[in-house]
């Protein structure tokens, strides 16, 4: 194509914004999803450790901690893993058909 280099940094910069949002809209799906299933699956385990290490009085607001935790934990690692990789593989179609 016929692009100087000033309108090829411009559509790389708009390419990885909306990659970058993308990115973030299907990290929030799969916290959605995937939050509830880690949070079954660890809730015993945090939850006893709580009442033997620190006192049952404590249970239910480690509970709400962990809940948010897992959340957080689900979402940066899922948003890190699809903007790595989407915008890999994005930049390399888009230098393909760019020069």
């Amino acid at each position: 194509m016929f692009l100087d280099s000033k309108n090829k940094d411009r559509l790389r910069s708009l390419f990885v914004r909306a990659v970058e949002g993308f990115s973030s809209v299907a990290a929030l799906v799969v916290t959605f999803f995937a939050t509830p299933i880690l949070t079954t699956w660890s809730h015993s385990f945090v939850g006893q450790f709580t009442v033997n290490h620190y006192s049952r009085d404590l249970l239910a607001a480690v509970e709400i901690a962990w809940l948010l935790t897992v959340a957080g934990l689900v979402f940066f690692a899922s948003l890190a893993s699809l903007s790595l990789v989407l915008i890999g593989l994005g930049l390399k179609l888009f230098m393909r058909f760019v020069d």
